[in-house]
């Protein structure tokens, strides 16, 4: 649930534009000031929707992190009026964006998986089958790995005939010229 609801925010914002100070509104409601020119901002720029409660996380491109780091640097934007501007609820989002593509490009922008990696691995199952053919699936892969190697062998030892035949018919052309 949101610290504050709609109807609150928009009472503030109503205020506000009645003419009253950021300053004068922050000690009417006994709301932080910046937290007020955040509403007023975001409100400005998308009018009610701005200031709307988010019921859902948003998951942001890479892409779209590099334009808004972009954007700023192009027209002199704070993060927080970036933030404002582009409805993003933190502007420390932004500033963690900033760091991130200076240690990392913009491959550093990527989103990836929160929290914890999983530790747990998944028991193996239970072997089941008598010992007679849990033998012969062992004498089978074992047989298997010899025909491959006798088939490596059988390939070198066939190389190295033919690597002494072609010597032998190069020291006969030199002795018969």
């Amino acid at each position: 649930m949101a610290k504050y609801s709609f109807d609150l925010k928009l009472k503030v914002i109503k205020f506000y534009q009645k003419g009253n100070g950021y300053s004068s509104t922050a000690d009417h409601f006994n709301i932080d000031q910046s937290t007020i020119k955040k509403w007023v901002k975001a409100y400005q720029y998308h009018g009610q929707s701005g200031i709307q409660p988010r019921t859902t996380k948003r998951l942001y491109s890479a892409e779209f992190k590099h334009y808004v780091l972009k954007f700023m640097s192009d027209h002199y934007y704070s993060a927080r009026e970036a933030a404002s501007y582009f409805n993003i609820p933190a502007f420390t989002s932004i500033l963690e964006w900033q760091t991130l593509f200076k240690e990392g490009g913009l491959s550093a922008l990527e989103p990836h998986q929160k929290g914890r990696p999983k530790k747990m691995r998944l028991p193996k199952k239970p072997d089941n089958r008598i010992e007679q053919e849990k033998l012969i699936d062992q004498l089978q892969a074992e047989l298997t790995y010899l025909r491959t190697e006798n088939d490596v062998l059988k390939k070198f030892q066939e190389l190295d005939e033919k690597e002494e035949a072609l010597r032998r018919k190069q020291s006969l052309q030199k002795i018969s010229k």
